[in-house]
């Protein structure tokens, strides 16, 4: 599945987006300041992800209301170095 991502403010997530229609979740981590691994999160309501959204800290987020509640899978691996953009 392809989710279109929008960046976010925070220090460990890069980008987030969803797919109302399969209630996946996607969440792309950062590495430092590169991009990171994207995992989706399944069967997530969409009042989860708005709320997640709207968090102020979106690693706290994750951490209380998705890691460990919703099953998931790795689905991109980090850029290589020569494929980020400068």
């Amino acid at each position: 599945m392809n989710i279109q991502l929008h960046p976010v403010t925070s220090s460990q997530i890069n980008a987030i987006g969803y797919a109302p229609e399969t209630e996946t979740l996607a969440v792309q981590f950062k590495n430092g300041n590169k991009i990171g691994a994207t995992y989706e999160y399944f069967a997530v309501p969409l009042t989860v992800y708005k709320a997640f959204d709207a968090s102020d800290s979106k690693g706290k987020y994750l951490g209380a209301w998705i890691k460990g509640k919703y099953k998931f899978r790795r689905v991109a691996e980090p850029p290589k170095a020569d494929q980020e953009a400068a």
